[in-house]
């Protein structure tokens, strides 16, 4: 596969800034341009993606020359309707020796790449067979009808292939030249990226959003990454293991499920995500993990200076349901924007941490007797007020906070300065734990024993642990 990005709209962000200034101020179109420094320009994409506004985006188009994609993918890509694309002609061009694309799982298994290769081939042969059949009549009929013979089998190639093309494969190769304008390359991206999406027109979008620009070479594909990205911080599956589906799309009744792995600081759950993730995959299943908090979003803002001690350096100087908070809306935006559309589409969503860790973290501030009815009011708050979705399995993973302490410090390589607020406080840790154990009995969560004799089990056992513990689906 090979693509180009042969064409665009000069300076495309300022374009749609333009196009938005246009509608929300009285700027005559002499003025519309002054002052759209690329600073500016942004700020208008940013008004748009605040108010839902895409529509000046379909001002900016993009132009990609695309090669070795196969007809399957061509019928495909054509259901966006607002583009316009050329294709290579099967009724002018003859396929004699037609290049073809493996679907990977074929490649990957030598007797169906056999059969695969040896179909293509009685393809490719049909074709000529059929094409050179029809010539030849197509000739004899011509001459007859008062043409010349170089007239005639001029005539008789094109109607020949014309007829002989039906034989040819949705494998077939073939090359295009696509245009769209942003809010349609968007949402292309929003469908194509997506896990579900076919493996060629999902490697396609791949192609498509990080293809070097021909128009502006030192600006590599500015236009793409940059515009819908900074119109809508557009946010596109990728083929690793943490990317998601930014698809808007819901299939009624269709939902994944949520595996949570919860646990003390130095707990070893970002290593059980890992591990867990890859065991699904080889289940077959579409998975992704996510981590909390979500340090790349703004949307943690609170918590980081909770964390880092803005509010204050004791844990208590910020109560249990304000601390609460300040994590649930992290997670509201993440479901929001990241995860909730894979995970409704059927998707296996890991989380590292969760709601269950105010469960854990900020119990730990109340009195035993006030335990419940705090965990009864965040679940509320969560699963029912802001709605996000209530976990399938809750994995605890229960460590000793002395081991935990340990290795943390390795961690930070013995500077302790790094540690936050509550990684310091071991007072805190005990009683985490202790609203953990709890928790876990109380609410059904499958625990998991991570130390045994003041040390960390083994990564690998553990996980064996864990993975006995998820059901398949």
């Amino acid at each position: 596969m090979k693509v180009m990005l042969i064409a665009h709209t000069p300076e495309p962000e300022r374009v749609v800034a333009a196009a938005a200034k246009l509608c929300y101020s009285n700027a005559h179109l002499d003025d519309l341009l002054e002052g759209l420094t690329p600073e500016k320009s942004r700020e208008f994409l940013s008004k748009l993606a605040s108010l839902g506004h895409e529509s000046p985006t379909e001002h900016a188009s993009f132009t990609f020359a695309i090669e070795g994609v196969s007809r399957a993918l061509l019928a495909q890509i054509t259901r966006h309707r607002i583009a316009s694309y050329s294709v290579q002609s099967q009724r002018y061009v003859r396929l004699d020796q037609f290049e073809y694309i493996t679907p990977p799982e074929v490649a990957r298994d030598e007797q169906a790449r056999e059969a695969f290769d040896a179909a293509m081939a009685e393809e490719a042969e049909n074709y000529r067979r059929i094409a050179e059949l029809l010539k030849d009549g197509h000739i004899r009929r011509l001459m007859q009808e008062g043409a010349d013979e170089k007239t005639a089998a001029r005539k008789a190639e094109k109607m020949a292939i014309e007829d002989a093309r039906f034989v040819l494969p949705n494998a077939c190769s073939t090359k295009m030249i696509v245009t769209m304008n942003a809010r349609s390359l968007n949402n292309f991206f929003r469908h194509r990226c997506c896990q579900r999406a076919q493996w060629e027109i999902r490697e396609l979008a791949g192609v498509l959003r990080d293809s070097p620009c021909t128009v502006c070479a030192q600006r590599p594909a500015v236009c793409i990454r940059r515009m819908p990205g900074g119109f809508n911080e557009l946010r596109t599956c990728r083929r690793d293991a943490e990317e998601i589906c930014f698809s808007q799309r819901r299939r009624n009744g269709l939902s994944g499920r949520l595996i949570v792995l919860e646990g003390l600081d130095g707990s070893g759950k970002a290593t059980q995500a890992g591990l867990l993730y890859e065991a699904l995959c080889g289940r077959g299943e579409q998975a992704m993990k996510i981590t909390f908090p979500n340090y790349e979003s703004d949307s943690s803002a609170l918590v980081k200076m909770y964390l880092g001690g803005a509010f204050g350096q004791d844990v208590n100087d910020v109560n249990a349901y304000a601390a609460s908070s300040f994590y649930s809306v992290d997670r509201y935006a993440s479901y929001k924007t990241l995860w909730g559309c894979f995970y409704h589409d059927g998707g296996t969503v890991i989380a590292d941490r969760y709601t269950t860790s105010n469960a854990v973290h900020q119990c730990s501030k109340l009195p035993r007797e006030e335990w419940d009815a705090y965990l009864a009011w965040l679940f509320d708050f969560e699963y029912r007020k802001i709605a996000i979705p209530e976990p399938d399995t809750v994995v605890y993973l229960d460590v000793d906070p002395k081991v935990s302490q340990r290795l943390m410090s390795q961690r930070y390589h013995g500077d302790e300065e790094k540690k936050d607020i509550h990684e310091k406080n071991m007072e805190y840790l005990q009683h985490s734990r202790q609203a953990g154990q709890y928790c876990a009995k109380a609410l059904g969560w499958k625990r998991v024993a991570c130390t045994e004799g003041g040390r960390m089990r083994a990564k690998e056992d553990i996980h064996k642990d864990v993975l006995a513990l998820i059901a398949k689906r």
